[in-house]
């Protein structure tokens, strides 16, 4: 840094001129300028579109996320069993943008992450929350809402709740198992639009048999079914009974098409 001598004249002849309350309280603000400044210095750029692969389960559950431009000299994985008080899980080098989780999931448990990047103690932003759950009950109340749900490793379940209205997972892209909501007959909207099906194997049931599902609901789940390419898997939906609508518009086609690929729908 270079700095002009007339300047540096004129501020010592200042700085002469000034009682020690005044010098302290220059220094005081000197300081804290610089402290500031260092501060900021090495900040590095939040990663962003964290995500739980589609490889992940029960056991194995694997974070990823993009690192910024400016990576950081390492990434934070933090992890929460509430979905609010987050604790560090585990770091690991900037450049790394995945991390996997073998402490293994335990039924009913959901799990929730976040990554920041850090350069010492420099950290940037967040990365948003993702989630999966393994084997989730509901208790019987009036919604069921996991905006960060990501993947559901074993049933979903929610059977039988008469409190039961409405169900939103709009983050939601898999299940291992099953989505069981059968008999819950005030059950009337299901929301998961980037749903995809996958299984493990074997019989993958939507039961939503006695609910009150309204038109826009069935025929989502119906959608849903036909965007995964289900062709010979054997899924099932069991959409009948209660007083759940029956599929209209592109629904009928739909249905159509999942039973012509070898899945059994039963619906109104």
């Amino acid at each position: 840094m270079t700095c002009d001598p007339n300047l540096l004249t004129r501020a010592s002849s200042c700085l002469r001129c000034l009682t020690e309350q005044q010098l302290f309280v220059v220094r005081t603000y000197l300081l804290c300028q610089w402290a500031q400044r260092a501060a900021n210095i090495g900040t590095p750029d939040a990663p962003s579109v964290s995500d739980i692969t589609v490889a992940s389960n029960q056991t194995n559950v694997v974070v990823t996320w993009v690192n910024g431009a400016s990576m950081g000299s390492m990434n934070e994985i933090w992890k929460s069993t509430d979905g609010t008080n987050f604790s560090l899980f585990a770091s690991v080098g900037g450049g790394i943008s995945s991390h996997a989780d073998t402490t293994g999931m335990v039924n009913g448990n959901i799990w929730y992450y976040k990554v920041r990047a850090c350069n010492g103690t420099n950290c940037s932003a967040f990365t948003s929350v993702v989630s999966a759950s393994y084997n989730y009950t509901s208790p019987n109340v009036a919604s069921i809402s996991f905006p960060t749900l990501i993947r559901a490793f074993g049933a979903f379940s929610a059977l039988g709740l008469v409190a039961l209205t409405s169900v939103s997972l709009p983050a939601l892209k898999s299940i291992e198992s099953d989505m069981q909501f059968g008999g819950s007959s005030s059950l009337a909207t299901i929301s998961f639009p980037n749903l995809i099906f996958l299984s493990i194997g074997g019989l993958n049931i939507i039961d939503c048999t006695g609910c009150a599902l309204n038109a826009a609901s069935v025929n989502q789940i119906l959608a849903r079914g036909v965007a995964s390419n289900l062709i010979g898997v054997g899924y099932d939906f069991e959409l009948a009974g209660g007083t759940n609508a029956a599929p209209s518009g592109q629904g009928v086609a739909d249905k159509a098409t999942l039973q012509g690929q070898g899945n059994i729908v039963n619906s109104n």
